[in-house]
């Protein structure tokens, strides 16, 4: 079945920004019900990737608290009343230049 990954290496590359998750660290477990739907294609990409359920699901965790930091952030600065907003059509002009 194909998943339609782009990568195949995304584990390593994570290894390389996180590190290896190993012993050492100090781990919760959690227990999810999912559907089983999501629990198939969950298992499809631990195949693919050659990594444990765990693997995945720690992954796709760190990937959306990140995102979910970068969107709080996003969110407090166009609530800024001293952030400067600025005219689609002034930047474009000021970067192309006139037409």
């Amino acid at each position: 079945m194909d998943m339609g990954w782009e990568s195949d290496n995304l584990f390593d590359i994570d290894t390389e920004l996180h590190g290896p998750v190993t012993q050492e660290c100090n781990l919760s477990q959690i227990t999810a019900q999912v559907p089983s739907e999501l629990l198939e294609s969950l298992d499809a990409a631990a195949a693919h990737f050659k990594r444990s359920r765990a693997d995945i699901i720690r992954q796709a965790l760190e990937l959306y608290v990140d995102d979910y930091d970068d969107l709080e952030v996003a969110l407090e600065r166009l609530r800024d009343p001293t952030d400067p907003v600025c005219d689609w059509v002034q930047v474009r002009h000021e970067l192309l230049g006139s037409d």
